[in-house]
């Protein structure tokens, strides 16, 4: 899924759903037991998480504490432009070419329509959003799939031959079941008894069938532990507890979501490192917290999924991944630049008693827009919040020991975000050693990331435009997925290979104040050149001098002699001076002396010549231009040692 989820940001949460089918529970079944167990937590009717619409002291509240007239205005213009049309054919695009963009930006373009027609009803009560609301609503029900086109096999949704359920058809009923609640018999019958039948034929039933029949394709997502898990979670258990009428089956939603869901805490690694970078720790966690949040608040407070340590310390990752001046290293799938939405950070400041003044304010989490309205209906000041807060301080390091995750800074606390602040002039770093079966896995161990003046200068530089190929048995063509497009060697021109198998060792990590040492083996991850002996990196970040080394030494078995092409990786300019490379733009060029030498049998150290080449990577990374791949190739050798010295310009 498109890393841009608030853009399509969940909108709230609807109302009641009457089924006549009874929901039967067996006590000797650990799931309907529990789900016996929370019946007696919950209300006796369903309960979107805002207010409906009929309260109207809440809803003037709420227009007061936010931006509501910027609301009914952008709920004015959607009354002026058609509905974007999503044609059979523009669906189909992606089975046909691979392409998924063109169809989500008309997919999001026409979900989006809903959240300021409802914000801007509710708020005015006048009735002159619903003739568009309803007209809405009916154009959704019938499009032939609430699934992406690139989560739909075979077209099965499309065709009608299958049932799916997927991030976004999740994330949508979740939003259209609180648009029923909220707006209750202010939509017409005709209206609400299509909204439902369609949430129960494409959503519910599918989902209600996989866990009790155990067969759990293709919603493998229940027991999967990347975002997929958090954000269907969520979306399901959400819709759930808006719109449907029987109090045990909702109690049955809370009790599956609470079951399932651990599944996604388990993708964390033990130090509380996500794999799959913080774009979508924004997006999978971000959806973990409202999850938990509805559950807490549909049970009153009797079942909280955050209340654990654990949770605090996956809370506590966008603060401990941040290298310097809010940049963080675009491992896996992550973007350069991503950044934790302030939103989260604050909510979770909140809760768990976090003084962190760039992130904490009271006036963000009662602020109000179309956009993030849903997210205020959930984090809204609430009675659960610490009263107390501790501070929480950026350390000089952060160590991920189990995701083998190394990020340096120059000092405690580091202010480098304009000129003059005091560690303008410092050096700052993340490397990764890990392994290449991670979530959103790239072939990149061994990258890194190193800031300099406010910007990634040398830098891992992220993921490509998702398309057909990107998540298929052609993932790894992409220069920017394979290891061609990361800091890390090619062997006789081989590239790393995928699988848990390839990864990096750690040999040492040695740190101090002045120093952090931090060593790997990983000539695993090179399993197709036989000859290979040895290959480690060890990456040295000298806070004192200002100056970082990254050493390469590389020995092949015998008399063995092969090409050894070392690397940079960068969006901007970079040209060979002598025996350095200089990298960068203005005031953020870094110099990168470049020494590389081989051993003869006598012991003898002899300095190699080194050939310069800049190729561009060539993968369309969105916005990101200009990625390249800076080689440093040396003639075939038994062995030899590469280390490039980086320091500011």
């Amino acid at each position: 899924m498109k890393r841009v989820f608030f853009a399509v940001v969940s909108l709230f949460l609807l109302s009641p759903l009457c089924f006549a089918e009874e929901f039967a529970l067996s006590p000797d079944n650990p799931l309907d037991a529990r789900a016996l167990e929370i019946v007696k937590m919950i209300p006796e009717k369903p309960e979107a998480i805002l207010p409906p619409i009929s309260d109207r002291d809440a809803w003037a509240a709420i227009a007061q504490t936010g931006n509501g007239a910027a609301v009914i205005k952008q709920a004015e213009k959607i009354l002026s432009t058609p509905m974007p049309e999503l044609p059979d054919d523009l669906y189909l695009e992606f089975s046909r070419n691979g392409n998924r963009t063109n169809c989500q930006r008309v997919i999001g373009a026409r979900h989006g329509r809903l959240a300021p027609l409802v914000v801007a009803e509710c708020i005015e009560n006048k009735g002159r959003f619903i003739p568009e609301l309803e007209r809405f609503l009916l154009d959704v029900c019938k499009e032939k799939s609430w699934v992406l086109p690139a989560h739909d096999p075979g077209n099965g949704n499309f065709n009608g031959t299958g049932m799916n359920v997927d991030l976004v058809s999740s994330a949508l009923s979740w939003d259209l079941a609180t648009a029923y609640n909220i707006l209750g018999d202010k939509l017409s019958p005709e209206v609400r008894q299509t909204l439902l039948e369609t949430l129960e034929e494409r959503n519910f039933k599918p989902y209600e069938n996989a866990i009790k029949t155990g067969k759990f394709r293709p919603l493998w997502w229940i027991t999967g532990e990347n975002n997929w898990n958090a954000v269907c979670h969520a979306g399901m258990c959400g819709a759930a507890l808006a719109a449907i009428d029987d109090p045990t089956r909702r109690a049955w939603y809370i009790a599956a979501a609470e079951k399932y869901s651990a599944a996604f805490i388990k993708g964390f690694t033990p130090d509380g490192y996500c794999s799959e970078g913080l774009g979508y720790w924004s997006y999978g966690f971000g959806n973990y917290i409202r999850l938990s949040e509805t559950i807490r608040r549909a049970t009153s407070n009797k079942i909280n999924l955050m209340d654990t340590e654990f949770c605090e310390t996956l809370s506590k990752f966008p603060l401990r991944i941040q290298i310097m001046s809010g940049i963080s290293p675009a491992f896996a799938d992550c973007g350069v630049g991503a950044k934790a939405p302030k939103l989260y950070v604050n909510f979770l400041a909140h809760i768990y008693g976090w003084d962190v003044p760039e992130y904490y304010s009271d006036d963000e989490l009662k602020n109000v827009s179309a956009g993030a309205f849903i997210l205020k209906g959930l984090y809204s000041l609430d009675t659960h919040f610490s009263s107390e807060f501790k501070p929480v301080g950026v350390p000089i390091r952060d160590y991920f020991n189990n995701a083998g995750i190394l990020v340096c800074r120059p000092c405690a606390d580091p202010v480098a975000n304009k000129p003059g602040d005091k560690d303008w002039d410092k050096l700052a770093a993340a490397v990764k050693a890990g392994h290449n079966a991670e979530f959103h896995n790239h072939n990149d161990v061994g990258s890194y990331t190193i800031v300099y003046h406010g910007q990634p200068v040398l830098m891992d530089v992220g993921g490509e435009v998702y398309t057909k190929r990107t998540f298929s048995g052609q993932r790894y063509v992409s220069r920017v997925i394979n290891s061609w497009g990361h800091p890390v060697p090619m062997i006789n021109g081989q590239l790393q290979a995928t699988g848990g198998n390839s990864k990096g060792v750690v040999v040492k990590d040695e740190f101090s104040d002045e120093k952090d040492v931090f060593a790997f083996e990983y000539q695993s991850c090179y399993p197709t050149v036989k000859e290979l002996k040895k290959l480690e990196r060890t990456f040295v970040y000298d806070r004192k001098n200002n100056v970082i080394t990254i050493t390469d030494q590389f020995q092949l078995d015998g008399e063995a002699k092969l090409p050894f092409d070392s690397a940079l990786t960068t969006i901007w300019d970079a040209q060979r001076d002598g025996d350095s490379i200089i990298v960068g733009k203005d005031n953020f060029r870094l110099r990168v002396e470049v020494e590389a030498t081989t051993v003869d049998a006598s012991g003898k150290e002899t300095k190699l010549d080194w050939e310069f080449t800049s190729e561009l990577c060539n993968e369309d990374q969105g916005g990101l231009k200009g990625s390249k791949r800076l080689g440093v190739v040396l003639p075939p050798v038994n062995n030899a040692t590469v280390r490039f010295t980086v320091k500011p310009l």
